[in-house]
């Protein structure tokens, strides 16, 4: 009699009632946390992918598909070898319950400013004027790019391992803020020049993000929002004008949104001091909406096109009124609100999660299945000033003022010494 075949991505292809009654008491209760006390035991004790390994051949299912193949390490097999389900279920299951285990480590001698996160790598700043990159799954750096002559403001992390970081300094002899892209195995950065020729910035640069694969937005203290096209030297694409203060916050929507001027870069989001948050059509270069606060606002981001979400997705602001504001893209209307004990940093989506950090020292994450009706899933407090946030699905990762790295992981093993994981 032939074995059974091994399951696909389809739940229908596992073995029928069994598993469902399975997954269904993972869900919630006291048998899904049992089970994810279980299997953090098991891949403590027993190494990473022992017990979904012997499970598979009980079965008869033979080795994980990446096993037999000449490439990829232990994870990448195993996360391989795992049914799409329970990738996807068992990720946000750990998000919406809060299961994250909290590490952290010694980043820089002086404040931790900056954070960003992209594929397997973590890149930090801080006013000790060093860009570090670190490996994401161990917490080890495996880059210090030196070359700043102030305070880094902000990094951003981008396709194919690219780098690129902002300081308070000022290029020698040319008035122009620091704008550098780093080749990270060499060390070596390129300045890109020409900024306050073409785009009036004759100030410091208080935030940066990746807006598709080959260009940069950037916001800076002249009220302007830059985007800047990687590809041709001392040439800026586009620029977003309107704010009357210092531009603190820049975001791009996620890819395949639809249309902001360039290929993975549909709309673009701003956060003023002037009290105000915009949201910006990148074909015109025109503001489609004006979002206004009691106070400046120093962050912002966009994401949240769930199927219970409003037309056009989410904007999320927040800054020194004390609370992260949810708005519909769309309409440019408030649908939600969540009030924090001091003023935002720092907001990231994550699927249907908002994560954020603040003064107060903590990091938190609201569950926006429901955006009218925000669900906190975790609050974490770092014990100092949370100065900068990145987010993807395997965690967390936060920059505070006593130069600390911390990270929130819900991976299935963190591979760094971490506390006894949360919400289990």
């Amino acid at each position: 009699m032939a074995p059974p075949a091994a399951p696909g991505g389809d739940f229908g292809a596992l073995p029928g009632a069994a598993l469902e009654r399975v997954a269904r008491a993972a869900g919630s209760g006291p048998a899904g946390r049992m089970l994810g006390v279980c299997r953090h035991w098991a891949r403590e004790v027993g190494g990473a992918g022992a017990l979904w390994e012997d499970f598979r051949a009980a079965e008869g299912w033979g080795p994980p598909p990446a096993a037999a193949g000449a490439g990829g390490g232990a994870q990448a097999g195993e996360e391989a070898g795992l049914p799409a389900f329970a990738r996807g279920a068992g990720v946000r299951r750990r998000w919406r319950r809060g299961a994250g285990a909290l590490g952290a480590v010694a980043a820089h001698d002086r404040w931790a400013v900056a954070c960003a996160v992209h594929g397997d790598q973590v890149v930090t700043g801080g006013y000790d004027r060093v860009v570090k990159v670190w490996a994401k799954n161990t917490l080890r750096w495996t880059a210090v790019l030196q070359g700043h002559s102030g305070k880094v403001s902000c990094v951003a992390a981008g396709p194919a391992g690219a780098v690129v970081s902002a300081g308070r300094g000022y290029i020698a002899h040319t008035g122009v803020p620091e704008l550098l892209l780093w080749d990270v195995p060499t060390g070596q950065a390129r300045a890109l020049l020409g900024v306050r020729q073409n785009s009036n910035i004759a100030s410091a640069i208080h935030d940066v993000a990746f807006a598709g694969e080959h260009a940069v937005l950037c916001g800076h203290g002249g009220g302007d929002a830059v985007l800047w096209d990687l590809r041709t030297p001392d040439s800026c694409a586009q620029v977003y004008r309107g704010h009357g203060g210092p531009v603190f916050g820049v975001a791009v929507a996620p890819e395949g949104r639809g249309g902001a001027g360039l290929p993975g870069a549909p709309a673009v989001g701003t956060a003023s001091s002037d009290h105000s948050a915009g949201l910006w059509d990148a074909r015109t270069l025109r503001r489609v909406h004006s979002l206004p606060h009691d106070d400046g606002v120093l962050a912002v981001d966009l994401g949240g096109c769930g199927a219970t979400s409003p037309p056009g997705g989410l904007v999320v602001t927040g800054g020194l009124d004390n609370a992260a504001t949810v708005w519909s893209a769309g309409s440019g209307e408030v649908v939600g609100r969540v009030a924090h004990r001091d003023w935002v940093r720092k907001l990231k989506f994550q699927g249907e999660f908002m994560a954020s950090c603040g003064k107060d020292g903590s990091v938190g994450v609201w569950d926006l299945t429901d955006p009218a009706s925000p669900q906190q899933t975790l609050l974490c407090g770092l014990g100092s000033d949370a100065r900068c946030l990145a987010a993807d699905w395997d965690g967390l990762w936060a920059g505070c003022t006593d130069g600390q790295l911390h990270c929130v992981s819900f991976a299935d093993a963190p591979a760094f010494p971490h506390e006894r994981p949360w919400g289990l």
